[in-house]
């Protein structure tokens, strides 16, 4: 008797199922609709920096990676600070997120560290070269992060040191590092 209630269960699960990938799916279209709607307008604001707010809200609100997210990871990663063509540089090298969708990112770049320093995650000040560079602020204490620990970065460069490892035993052909895929299950 168990088993057909188990059974039936397990229908009805599967049809609730069905209908929420069937909404979600509907939801995905909404979303990129609109996104190809907002980003096909951006370019009649005529102001720089509008247009630039208004695609990095979008970016926001569709869950990719923010500039925000991108110049926080950036900062966190330069505790002595970074000018805003260094952040822009550090985002494209460390693929962050990618900027060739903007016509300007710079403009993306300056609209988005105002925004940040008035809501009191960074500060600037001005670095040995007399330039005007951005620091993030750690949340906790209110002062700009300090330089990771020695042995975070020891952390670090074994943790690289082994990568190249293996990509350099994968390059050489070395098959025992490779597992066996199982193929997947169907429902």
């Amino acid at each position: 008797m168990s088993n057909i209630h188990a059974i039936q269960t397990m229908v009805e699960m599967m049809e609730k199922l069905k209908i929420a990938v069937k909404k979600r799916d509907e939801a995905i279209r909404q979303v990129s609709d609109l996104s190809t709607v907002i980003k096909a307008l951006a370019p009649f604001c005529g102001d720089e920096e509008l247009k630039a707010e208004y695609v990095a809200l979008l970016e926001e609100f569709s869950g990719k990676p923010s500039f925000m997210d991108a110049i926080r990871t950036t900062l966190r990663d330069h505790p002595k600070g970074l000018v805003p063509i260094g952040i822009k540089v550090w985002i494209q090298v460390t693929k962050k997120m990618d900027l060739s969708v903007y016509s300007n990112p710079m403009a993306s770049i300056h609209t988005t560290l105002r925004r940040m320093k008035d809501n009191g995650e960074i500060t600037d000040a001005i670095n040995e070269k007399g330039e005007k560079v951005y620091l993030l602020i750690s949340k906790s204490s209110g002062m700009t992060c300090p330089p990771e620990p020695a042995a975070l970065h020891h952390v670090k460069q074994t943790k690289d040191e082994a990568a190249e490892k293996l990509n350099r035993d994968l390059l050489e052909g070395t098959e025992a590092l490779v597992a066996p895929r199982r193929p997947r299950r169907t429902l």
